[in-house]
């Protein structure tokens, strides 16, 4: 299983014991989709509330108490990708923001955009929306397609940032020249700390700040400093976002987290995990241990051409009383295609830890057999990527 390196915010909520549907939205329909609830023997292939489109398709599932979940999608042609979830009723609204995992495809979009061109008089970079310019000289011209809507566009340098709220754009839109000796402002860096860390390790961080109307810009970090914004500058509705991933060839960990005020001064990785075993004949694993107390913890295998996984909430197994994890494989539309060769497979096992908030931080710790994955385009353990204060959508990029 391939875990997502970047994650830009996570804007979840736990509830009790939930008797309205609940629901479930993917960028494209599966192969498979089908869950059972409780003790039922019958699998069930949950209904569509919606038709698909811009927002994907929603399903709708019912039960309170244990939900057993499989999907199945194929990435690529010939290579199936299957994931199984336990997880009980009331622990759905932070789990199924990260499951599943691997979304076999991207959102749609409507595919309208307008072109926004303008003047910078500094070198720097533009950004609006999710597009960005850059530019190492100055005057410079530059262009970024935009989709329809206000939109903040923000240009920033070495030492001075400025950032137009609420841009209009219905069409093509030319932006007056931007001077930021002018209308800038000048940011600074503070300092920052990982504890936790391994020798031998390496460490990456990724700092993004995002304005209320989601326009996404990266900023300088480092494990020892991050950037701060001046306060005069910042609205309500904007945060930051910060990846710290520490990680060898044999396991990775890290925080993933949002913050409305900046970025804290410090932040602590999760232990190593520990005396994870494997079964050379089915898809299976079993631990002694787990960080406490952790939100989710889940597996996979990995063959040449197919992945098979499991992931369980924390409450499924505390009820359950089980020290291990097996795929199960008796869901009505199996196929043998999707299978994977357990004794020739590379295995991940990953936890995470969720900071409940409007805000939240994701903690992670995971290993992997040597050679599985290619670092850093990975995490062990789950966090999606979420646009900021908005309901879970799955946007991977």
């Amino acid at each position: 299983m391939r875990w997502l390196y970047l994650a830009v915010s996570l804007a979840i909520g736990c509830s009790g014991n939930q008797s309205a549907p609940l629901e479930l939205t993917l960028d494209v329909e599966p192969l498979v989709l089908e869950y059972r609830a409780g003790d039922a023997a019958t699998w069930i292939r949950p209904p569509k509330s919606n038709a698909g489109g811009s927002g994907g398709v929603t399903y709708e599932l019912h039960g309170n108490g244990d939900l057993e979940i499989v999907y199945v999608c194929e990435p690529n042609p010939s290579e199936y990708y299957s994931e199984e979830l336990d997880v009980l009723s009331d622990e759905w609204s932070i789990v199924s923001q990260s499951w599943p995992y691997q979304a076999c495809g991207s959102n749609p979009t409507s595919g309208q955009t307008f072109n926004v061109t303008g003047e910078m008089v500094q070198p720097g970079s533009i950004y609006a929306g999710v597009a960005e310019a850059d530019s190492n000289t100055g005057p410079w011209q530059f262009q970024v397609m935009v989709a329809p809507g206000n939109i903040d566009l923000v240009g920033i340098d070495s030492s001075q940032i400025a950032i137009r709220r609420n841009q209009p754009i219905q069409g093509s839109f030319v932006e007056p020249t931007l001077d930021l000796s002018v209308e800038g402002m000048p940011y600074s860096s503070a300092a920052f700390s990982v504890s936790g860390t391994e020798v031998g390790e390496t460490m990456l961080t990724y700092e993004l700040y995002i304005t209320s109307n989601g326009t996404l810009l990266s900023l300088a970090s480092s494990p020892t400093s991050v950037t701060s914004l001046p306060t005069g500058l910042t609205l309500k509705g904007d945060v930051y976002s910060m990846t710290v991933l520490s990680y060898n060839s044999t396991e990775a960990r890290g925080v993933y987290g949002t913050y409305p005020s900046g970025i804290p001064p410090s932040v602590s990785l999760l232990p190593v995990l520990e005396n994870i075993s494997y079964d050379l004949q089915s898809v299976s694993a079993n631990w002694s241990s787990l960080p406490m107390p952790y939100t989710t913890a889940g597996f996979s295998y990995q063959d040449s051409s197919n992945t098979q996984g499991i992931e369980a909430s924390s409450g499924w197994i505390a009820e359950h009383g089980v020290n291990a994890l097996s795929f199960d494989s008796s869901f009505p539309d199996n196929n043998a295609s999707y299978s994977v060769v357990a004794n020739s497979s590379k295995h991940q096992f990953g936890v995470t830890v969720v900071s409940p908030g409007t805000y939240s931080v994701v903690y992670t710790s995971g290993i992997m057999d040597s050679g599985s994955v290619a670092a850093p385009d990975y995490n062990l353990g789950r966090s999606r990527r979420i646009e900021p204060g908005v309901a879970p959508s799955h946007v991977d990029q």
